[in-house]
């Protein structure tokens, strides 16, 4: 198992990352609390056909560099199966994580916003509802 954490982008975000990766190696990847978690080859009975852990390092920056990230982000590896994605500071965000609320478009007063999917409440139950939902799936 495969993870690659960040705290700079969110799960929307992530999941455009993890959908690449799993277009790339055709494996199993989640994304769940700033994390995507990428099901590596052990866990297939052919590890041939599925070399995601031998070359992740590569694949990833090929992915970002397809995603238009690699200016704005960097990957740094905490250990063999650990990865984070960090932002680089004063660089511009690519243009489909703007699109899609990666801005820094903040809430406006008495509304709550997600910190993991950026969905706005206008109470505090209805907030308190949906972030139980981010720690069940």
């Amino acid at each position: 198992m495969i993870s690659l954490r960040s705290s700079d982008l969110k799960e929307n975000h992530l999941a455009q990352i993890a959908l690449s990766i799993q277009n790339r190696w055709d494996v199993a990847t989640f994304v769940k609390m700033h994390e995507i978690v990428v099901m590596d080859d052990e866990e297939y009975e052919d590890p041939a056909s599925r070399s995601v852990s031998r070359d992740f390092s590569r694949g990833i920056e090929a992915i970002m560099e397809f995603l238009e990230m690699n200016e704005a982000f960097k990957i740094v590896k905490e250990n063999s199966s650990k990865y984070r994605l960090v932002r680089i500071q004063g660089t511009p965000l690519p243009k489909w994580i703007s699109d899609t609320g990666g801005g820094t478009k903040k809430a406006p007063e008495g509304i709550y916003e997600c910190p993991h999917c950026g969905k706005w409440f206008n109470n505090d139950v209805e907030y308190s509802m949906h972030t139980k939902l981010h720690y069940i799936i």
